[in-house]
């Protein structure tokens, strides 16, 4: 049996929408994933409907459940994305970030460009806009 590498594999990478109809059943939908994406990591959905997966080369959003996607925030090692009212955006290299995003996922800022001395963000919880709580470590990940 041959072995797939790791770049072959990322290749397979696939985001499906799942709904649950009536009588417990399901129905999955295949969405195409963005164009010139690398590594998908995470997937967040706004209660509008709007979907952001992170990538390494930042996130990708789209407000047409797959059909086009846009790269709307450009910057490297993405590793977790969450979405309440509105989009977070965690990751890190030689010191962490959380970006926030406003409803649509199409303009981002910065909300701990100095406050956290740690590499990587890698874990958000959300009590409210106001109140963040970031798990940061020296290694990175990409989980919870």
């Amino acid at each position: 049996m041959k072995h797939l590498g790791f770049r072959s594999v990322s290749l397979l990478i696939i985001i499906v929408h799942l709904s649950f109809l009536p009588l417990w059943g399901q129905k999955w939908e295949k969405i195409d994933k963005p164009p010139n994406s690398s590594f998908l990591f995470d997937v967040a959905v706004l209660p509008n409907g709007v979907i952001a997966v992170d990538d390494i080369q930042g996130v990708w959003v789209s407000t047409n459940n797959g059909t086009t996607w846009t790269l709307t925030l450009n910057t490297y090692n993405v590793l977790k994305m969450q979405a309440s009212d509105r989009f977070y955006a965690l990751g890190g290299l030689s010191g962490a970030f959380v970006y926030a995003s406003t409803g649509d996922g199409s303009s981002w800022s910065n909300l701990a460009s100095s406050s956290i001395t740690t590499p990587y963000a890698t874990c958000i919880g959300v009590r409210s806009q106001d109140e963040l709580y970031v798990l940061a470590t020296l290694f990175g990940g990409s989980g919870c």
